[in-house]
């Protein structure tokens, strides 16, 4: 589609699957479009054919690689899928303006795989497991089920949780159906919540690790019920080459104070 509006000179396109890059190419060879396929690592661009008006990343990234706004000319977008966490993003529109590319994210939900390389770091790592004995137990009054459902709110959470933040349930042995759902990091943050609700209106809570999980949740979904539940539309992102930053209306106002860097 590309190929047909802006012509094949102008497209560029690079996968780290060889194979897929050479389906692609005969693909749109036999339809009659030949734009310029390459084979390689995506995080790190395309500079033979920079700069670029636009980028588009038909990926998730954690973080928007520095290259591709580098590699953009001035007042030049970048549109791809920015997923902080598991479910946690959408796709962004950041415009170039200096050393610095700024944009908000865009209306609707998108999910993409994400982008795979030798240069995109390994944020995944083992997660602890999880024995209700060794943690503390407590109740609380958030009778949100599924946080990861309400796709702003979980964002919001994702601004404070520590990097590798998965979710899921837990099965009981005896009814073999779900009786908690949990939350973990590798960092060896847990917590574990029951799907049933206590006679005084509250569920049981099970946490512990150097951050407390679920406070945070509950901590994001006082901020986000005060924000009037924002759309994706009032959250933003300024990515510059050694610091990322997404926020909430402004620049100024509230932020993540930065993503942390892959690790090597």
């Amino acid at each position: 589609m590309l190929s047909h509006r802006v012509g094949d000179h102008n497209v560029f396109s690079i996968d780290i699957e060889p194979d897929l890059v050479r389906k692609a190419g005969a693909t749109l060879g036999n339809c009659g479009y030949r734009p310029v396929l390459a084979h390689g690592d995506g995080a790190l661009g395309w500079p033979g054919g920079a700069p670029y008006d636009r980028v588009i990343g038909t990926c998730a990234v954690h973080r928007v690689p520095w290259e591709w706004v580098r590699q953009l000319r001035q007042d030049g977008i970048v549109v791809v899928d920015v997923k902080i966490g598991t479910a946690m993003g959408n796709l962004v529109a950041l415009r170039r303006q200096g050393d610095c590319a700024e944009g908000r994210f865009l209306p609707g939900w998108s999910d993409f795989m994400s982008l795979r390389g030798p240069t995109t770091g390994d944020r995944v790592g083992p997660h602890p497991e999880r024995k209700r004995d060794s943690a503390d137990r407590r109740t609380t009054a958030l009778l949100t089920e599924r946080p990861w459902e309400e796709p702003t709110l979980w964002f919001l959470a994702g601004f404070w949780f520590p990097p590798g933040v998965r979710f899921g349930y837990t099965i009981d042995e005896d009814t073999n159906r779900p009786d908690a759902i949990f939350l973990s990091a590798p960092d060896g943050s847990w917590c574990e919540v029951s799907v049933r609700i206590n006679d005084n209106g509250t569920r049981t809570v099970w946490e512990t690790g150097p951050q407390r999980l679920w406070h945070t949740v509950e901590a994001a979904e006082s901020l986000w019920r005060q924000e009037g539940r924002p759309d994706w539309t009032r959250f933003g992102m300024t990515v510059q080459a050694d610091r990322q930053t997404l926020w909430l209306d402004t620049p100024t106002g509230l932020t993540n104070h930065g993503i942390p860097p892959p690790s090597s």
